[in-house]
């Protein structure tokens, strides 16, 4: 929950700065590439990109814990990032 807060508070900043400044080119590409870099990293560590014979020796390979571990961070990631990529696609529509 606290990184979708620390991902709201930066998008909310970087979408604020972004309607104060008259080019915000600047701000649009910062929070395009914090939201889809992140979603592209959470994607990574949860295996959305790889074959499901990769999956399945991953599986295998690692136990409760580092799994646990893995699915967390890509939840956190996720979810600082969704506010930014909302952001900057307010940006691009006001």
């Amino acid at each position: 929950m606290r990184s979708f807060l620390f991902g709201l508070s930066s998008g909310l900043i970087f979408l604020t700065a972004g309607l104060m400044i008259d080019s915000n080119h600047f701000i649009l590409t910062a929070v395009g590439i914090i939201g889809i870099g992140s979603l592209l990293v959470s994607g990574l560590l949860t295996g959305a990109f790889i074959d499901g014979d990769r999956i399945r020796a991953n599986f295998a390979n690692e136990n409760k814990q580092e799994r646990s571990k893995r699915i967390n961070i890509s939840m956190n990631l996720f979810l600082f990032g969704l506010p930014n990529l909302i952001a900057g696609i307010l940006l691009v529509i006001l």
